[in-house]
């Protein structure tokens, strides 16, 4: 109970020698890696109650599946399997046939790209898996590491330590961001206006339109996200939490124009009168100019604005 801190459920499954990632919680259940030879579970998230367990996957270690609308996805040994998260039953594999044997953890969680697409990095490699043709869309050697993010169909990924941009359907190089002496590694994070990496010693925030950083902090360790705080736990056993200012009050200069917005942070808004032309319109929150301005009506607008 994240109140009180008490126990709520601990529910067993079958295992041998193997270590785990965070399971995967998905519209009230949870899923897993398990089994003594192999294989996924799901829990319901409430009770704890074992409501399945699939034994066809190849025994690994280090992985946790992707989940989205009724699928579980894992790549495991050089396969990506489809599993039903209703009923736990295979689906359809995608063999993925440049994969190499490199032990027997696969330190990783597939992560889906939103264009009927899973994203994998193993073995120094870049890989999209075409969901709707099951196949591998491309393979891209690069001496590839760690957990990439995806937005707006740019894959954020690292390569021989430095962060580079790619397009999420070809795999070229759209740009990259480096740091002389340094080398990141392990998980990536994007949000609206930037994205967090993070080397053994400090972590980056890289804004997205200027490829630059415009803040590190010196503290590396494996880093999360909420909406409020980035959390960094390091190799000496802390947790480092940087908080993020809150976003400027809605201040409408112009009392004629209503503040009626629908955008995904508060703005400041400066008109010339009651009809708004979006070509002379300004908007922006803490100094970063909106995008998509479209004036709904006389009173309404809407637009785009990044957020940190």
């Amino acid at each position: 109970d994240a109140n009180t801190g008490q126990l709520v459920f601990q529910s067993a499954h079958s295992a041998q020698w193997e270590q785990y990632l965070a399971p995967t919680y998905y519209d009230g259940k949870v899923y897993v890696n398990g089994g003594s030879y192999g294989g996924m579970y799901a829990f319901d998230g409430t009770s704890g109650a074992q409501l399945w367990f699939n034994s066809t996957l190849a025994q690994y270690d280090r992985w946790t599946p992707a989940v989205a609308g009724d699928t579980a996805y894992a790549y495991v040994g050089g396969t990506l399997t489809a599993i039903n998260r209703h009923t736990g039953a295979a689906q359809y594999t995608i063999v993925d046939p440049s994969f190499s044997w490199a032990g027997w953890s696969m330190r990783l969680a597939p992560i889906l790209g939103g264009m009927d697409d899973v994203l994998v990095v193993h073995g120094g490699r870049l890989v999209r898996f075409d969901l709707l043709n099951r196949q591998v869309a491309y393979n891209t050697a690069g001496n590839f590491s760690g957990q990439p993010a995806v937005r707006d169909s740019v894959v954020y990924v690292i390569s021989s330590g430095t962060l580079q941009a790619r397009d999420q359907a070809t795999g070229s190089l759209l740009w990259s961001f480096g740091i002389p002496n340094e080398s990141f590694r392990d998980e990536v994070i994007v949000t609206l206006g930037h994205v967090f990496v993070r080397s053994s010693n400090n972590v980056y925030a890289v804004d997205l339109d200027t490829h630059q950083s415009v803040w590190s902090y010196p503290a590396g360790g494996h880093v999360a996200l909420t909406q409020g705080a980035l959390y960094m736990f390091t190799s000496g056993g802390q947790l480092v939490s940087l908080g993020f200012a809150p976003q400027p009050t809605p201040q409408l200069v112009d009392p004629g124009f209503q503040n009626y917005l629908t955008t995904p942070a508060p703005v400041t808004l400066h008109g010339s009168g009651f009809l708004v032309d979006p070509a002379t319109l300004t908007v922006s929150v803490g100094g970063v100019a909106a995008t998509n301005v479209v004036v709904i009506d006389d009173s309404r607008l809407e637009c785009v604005v990044p957020l940190s």
